[in-house]
Parts: C-alpha cells; sequence; structure tokens
C-alpha cells in the first residue's frame, strides 16, 4: 500500500506532460515571421493530435496506460516529422540528453 501513492502521482504527472511544445521554442528556422511560426506549429500540433488517436479500452489500469504511451509516442513523433519537412530544426535546449546537434536535429 506504500508503494500505491507514488505510482498513482508518477501517473498522473506523466500524463499532464505534452506530447509537443506549441510554445515555437523548441523550433527554429531563419527568416520566418512569429505568424508563420504561429500557423505551422498549430498545424503541426493538429496533425499529430489527429494521428495519435488510440480508441479508449474501457478497461484501465496498466492498460490505459500502456494505451497512453503509445499515443504520446505516435503524437511526438508526427510533430516532430511534421515540424522537420516544413524546414524547422529543433534547438539545443530542447534537444534529448547526451545528443549531438546535428542527431537531435533528426529525432
Amino acid at each position: 500500500m506504500r508503494f500505491a501513492a507514488p505510482i498513482v502521482a508518477l501517473t498522473l504527472l506523466a500524463g499532464c506532460a505534452p506530447a509537443f511544445d506549441v510554445a515555437g521554442r523548441e523550433w527554429t528556422k531563419r527568416e520566418v515571421s512569429i505568424q508563420q511560426v504561429t500557423l505551422d506549429v498549430t498545424e503541426c500540433a493538429r496533425q499529430a493530435w489527429a494521428a495519435g488517436w488510440t480508441p479508449d479500452l474501457l478497461l484501465g489500469g496498466v492498460l490505459d496506460l500502456e494505451r497512453l504511451a503509445i499515443e504520446r509516442g505516435t503524437q511526438a513523433s508526427t510533430y516532430r516529422r511534421c515540424m522537420r519537412n516544413r524546414g524547422y530544426e529543433r534547438t539545443e535546449a530542447f534537444a534529448p540528453a547526451g545528443l549531438s546537434a546535428a542527431r537531435a536535429r533528426r529525432s
């Protein structure tokens, strides 16, 4: 029973983590207006949200956690692919730890 509270807390916190950054700080592109960045980020977020949909299992528990993890992963990869296809590069500050700048741009 002692372990239930930390597991529930971590699960709730993980559910609040965004799959993609819509603030526009994670991606850069030379000579582009803030309006264009906003449009691109919004469109990529819309595509990612639609691509990551998974059916609700109505079973709950561990199965729902697995479903949500798959959904988040699909959303994040769709968003990154969309932003790269529009000519954006990932900034150093948001690159995963331990990756070089060149590898971070590809992730």
